[in-house]
């Protein structure tokens, strides 16, 4: 059964472990390299950043999100952006390519982030590319060959000095591995676990249940697992 403590766990390693290099309250930028491994067999080279900005309860948070890629068939330069607004915000785990489509999931930052999104079930938030923009898709119009998450989870200024600020397919996987016990946490966080899950364990709350799934799924759910 996945509570919201473990879901949320990714974001207190995130904010709490990757903020320890910041000299000030005021705003910096983290960037780095990273070859991602796809599902094809192939790779593609991802430059990413994020902007830490001040906030509670560890004074500074991770912020504004940019990956920049190339399209590795039809050669098309690629930015994905996320502003990091409280109630929009992301991290983003997998990343590949469709033919011509770019295809990126992502799961909410936040408890906050969640609700906003819908409190989604499974809980992945999918973009493709289409006609130069990013639009957010169903997880049903995601191919289902793409199942392992390949994007490094939650860099950090340290893990990223440790790394030399370029992060190999093989260090991915590896630090999947190393921070996901093997079993339902494993599966719901380093791949794309299409299973239906009752959104209250992932910290939906009641209002936003009501809102998405109507009033009587909330007394349904309350106090069920998965």
């Amino acid at each position: 059964m996945m509570r919201s403590g473990k879901w949320w766990l990714g974001l207190g390693a995130l904010v709490g472990l990757g903020l320890a290099g910041v000299r000030s309250a005021n705003a910096e930028t983290l960037e780095w390299r990273e070859e991602v491994a796809l599902h094809d067999g192939g790779t593609v080279m991802v430059k990413g950043s994020i902007r830490l900005v001040p906030g509670e309860p560890f004074k500074t948070m991770p912020g504004a999100r940019r990956l920049t890629f190339t399209h590795p068939t039809t050669g098309q330069p690629l930015v994905w952006e996320n502003a990091g607004k409280i109630g929009s915000r992301v991290n983003s785990e997998l990343l590949d390519f469709d033919g011509d489509r770019a295809f990126l999931v992502a799961t909410a930052q936040a408890v906050t982030d969640y609700n906003e999104f819908g409190c989604p079930t499974p809980p992945y938030i999918v973009f493709r590319y289409d006609a130069g923009a990013w639009v957010r898709v169903p997880l049903a119009t995601l191919p289902p060959r793409f199942v392992r998450m390949n994007r490094y989870p939650n860099p950090n200024q340290d893990r990223l000095k440790a790394l030399r600020y370029f992060i190999r397919a093989a260090e991915t996987s590896k630090r999947y591995r190393e921070s996901y016990a093997p079993g339902d946490e494993y599966s719901l966080r380093a791949t794309v676990d299409r299973r239906i899950r009752n959104p209250r364990s992932s910290g939906c709350g009641r209002g936003a249940i009501e809102r998405v799934y109507g009033a009587e799924k909330y007394q349904e759910w309350k106090g069920t697992g998965n």
